[in-house]
């Protein structure tokens, strides 16, 4: 009930506080301002409750317990707080009874009112909100904590799944070495009667002889199938995430000449540093190399093939040995090949199914030595070009380099109409663009002894040096010319500026190779057919009568790079990706599959009896990993 509906509607009726009289309207007013103010708290914490109701669900369903505990102590400062808020409330109403005396008071109907208690009753209402806004900034905190958690929650199940679809593989693994295993203890059981046999002299030292070495090779049956077993387990632990036909193989790839240079550098790089930082270096450098050459940029290659080749050449090895060796004991002595047969049978293949048949796929890949090698040379063909043509373009930026607002802009790929109204790429290997001018360099880094250019605009050099096959580097650079003028009367701008521009622009051919002797101009009246060294360069950019304003100059580059068409894809032979990792991952390969091929019952036998190798040697023998053979009959 407002203030005035309790009053009587006198005019007269008035407050009195101290010795000052006030107007019943004016303190009614505020008195019912005030009222208004604590049923917003009220709904205030109305709200407040619904909200820690719907957290308290929120909690509960994520289970997490220190969230519930935390839930329940903001609960009790609730109901506190509430508390208070109804105590406030009947202070507000204890006020008609209130019979204080103090300095400060006033009088409604007969009815004294402090200035204490109405102060009371305002403090504790800010205490209130106040209380209230940061319990709501808590809710909010909760809130956004119940968010993570939740998304944490998704999170572990992810992580479960995944460890649940690794623990399936590594079942179906530990299921396949067990079965080895009993395999492998099948067949000890078989021979471990045997072993102890004593040897009953036929009276024929051949014979002996023969019966001993079959007694020793089935003693240390047992010795060899757990180091076969052992190996057959690397081997299969190796080839996880192999055994693909691609595993060795150089990709073939349709791409831009730019990108395909990026790509080479880079997997170039990585199998340089991958193999100079290997323990077997020897195994990666060809035989024939006395020394790793570091000014070989393209080693990396080699260090692939070389090898690959290893690799091929083990693995070919391997799969024979175990495609025959049940077969080739047909060929034991007739006396005490039944003791063969049973040597045979209990000797464990090389490889298990599953490996034989990863590491045929990966020979599959590469087995064609022809087309390997034709591969393999096709590819240092290319990328020696690209990265001469690379290391000539670092060397002509260098020279460059000091000039004023220099620009250097490499590789790039302008239109031009050719005859018959065709429109073409026009590749330009580098345009250097500065005060002195405009420079169209064709950019040639050949290993030869000479190089020019006869009457024709042809190459001459050490493997043509009549021209008659090579390209017209003439030609080439008037297309080049034409192309940088089509781009820049394009730039509106620049229109207006191309009677000077044209004479600004030159056409150099360079050779970045210092050890090259350069031959004159042909003596016809073409006295720029020939090649400038680097100095020359140098010199041809000092003599030239530019003088072109930095806004010109970038507004050049501008149109020129502005102009450029989408590069041509070209087919390429390139390293697999990361062919670091697959290096690494073949060598270890490489390392186990070495030892299978090396590893022979003969060398378990011989530990046994030093002798008995060469006794049957001497006795016209020789023994097969396993069996008893004639040894063959020498020619006279």
């Amino acid at each position: 009930m407002g203030l005035l509906n309790i009053f009587n509607n006198d005019s007269e009726s008035e407050v009195v506080i101290g010795k000052e009289r006030l107007n019943i309207e004016g303190l009614a007013s505020r008195y019912n301002e005030l009222l208004a103010e604590f049923d917003k708290v009220n709904n205030a914490y109305e709200d407040g409750k619904k909200k820690i109701t719907e957290l308290q669900a929120k909690l509960a369903a994520a289970k997490d317990p220190q969230n519930n505990s935390i839930f329940l102590q903001l609960l009790d400062k609730y109901n506190q707080l509430q508390r208070e808020f109804h105590e406030s409330k009947e202070k507000i109403a204890q006020l008609a009874n209130s019979n204080n005396e103090e300095t400060l008071e006033f009088k409604i109907d007969g009815r004294v009112y402090d200035q204490a208690q109405i102060k009371e009753v305002v403090n504790n209402y800010y205490k209130l909100q106040e209380k209230l806004t940061g319990m709501l900034d808590q809710l909010n905190s909760f809130q956004k904590r119940n968010t993570l958690l939740e998304a944490q929650l998704q999170q572990n199940e992810e992580e479960k799944h995944d460890l649940a679809n690794q623990l399936s593989s590594a079942k179906e693994k530990v299921a396949m070495l067990e079965g080895q295993l009993a395999q492998m203890r099948q067949i000890k059981e078989q021979t471990s009667t045997e072993n102890d046999e004593p040897i009953i002299s036929t009276g024929d030292p051949k014979h002996d002889l023969i019966d001993r070495y079959y007694q020793l090779v089935q003693t240390v049956l047992s010795e060899y199938q757990d180091q076969l077993s052992e190996l057959q387990a690397k081997l299969t632990n190796s080839l996880i995430d192999s055994g693909e036909t691609e595993f060795l193989k150089l990709i073939k790839i349709d791409m831009s000449a730019s990108a395909y240079q990026k790509m080479l550098t880079d997997r170039n790089t990585k199998m340089i540093r991958y193999v100079e930082n290997h323990g077997r270096q020897e195994k990666f450098v060809n035989k024939n190399d006395k020394e790793k050459n570091v000014d070989d940029n393209l080693r990396g290659i080699r260090y692939w093939a070389n090898f690959v080749f290893l690799y091929r050449k083990m693995v070919k090895r391997l799969l024979k040995m175990n495609r025959n060796m049940t077969a080739e004991y047909k060929y034991a002595c007739s006396y005490g090949k039944d003791k063969a047969m049973k040597i045979r049978d209990q000797k464990p293949p090389f490889l298990d199914e599953n490996s034989a048949l990863k590491l045929q796929t990966i020979y599959s890949g590469i087995k064609d030595y022809e087309k390997w090698k034709e591969e393999i040379d096709s590819f240092h063909k290319k990328a020696r070009i690209f990265l001469k043509g690379v290391e000539g373009e670092n060397l002509v930026k260098n020279v460059v380099a000091s000039y004023e607002n220099n620009h250097v802009l490499t590789s790039l790929n302008l239109p031009y109409q050719y005859r018959k109204g065709e429109i073409n790429s026009n590749q330009v290997d580098s345009i250097v663009v500065n005060r002195k001018g405009i420079f169209i360099l064709e950019v040639k880094n050949y290993s030869t002894d000479i190089l020019g250019i006869n009457k024709d605009g042809r190459i001459i050099n050490d493997y043509d040096k009549k021209g008659s096959n090579s390209k017209n580097i003439i030609y080439q650079g008037q297309n080049h010319y034409r192309a940088v003028c089509d781009a820049l009367t394009k730039h509106p701008e620049l229109k207006k500026h191309m009677g000077y521009l044209k004479k600004q622009i030159h056409v150099l051919y360079v050779s970045a190779n210092s050890a090259t002797k350069l031959l004159p101009a042909p003596d016809d009246g073409n006295s720029h057919y020939h090649f400038v060294n680097l100095e020359g360069l140098r010199q041809n950019i000092d003599n030239a009568h530019g003088n072109l304003h930095p806004d010109i100059i970038r507004d050049i580059c501008s149109a020129l790079v502005n102009a450029q068409q989408e590069e041509k894809s070209y087919s390429y032979y390139c390293f697999p990706a990361n062919p670091d990792e697959v290096a690494d991952k073949a060598w270890k390969q490489f390392e186990i599959i070495s030892d299978l091929v090396e590893l022979k019952l003969d060398n378990f036998v011989k530990l046994k009896d030093s002798r008995i190798l060469s006794e049957l040697d001497s006795a016209g023998f020789r023994s097969y990993d396993g069996f008893v053979t004639h040894k063959p009959k020498e020619n006279n």
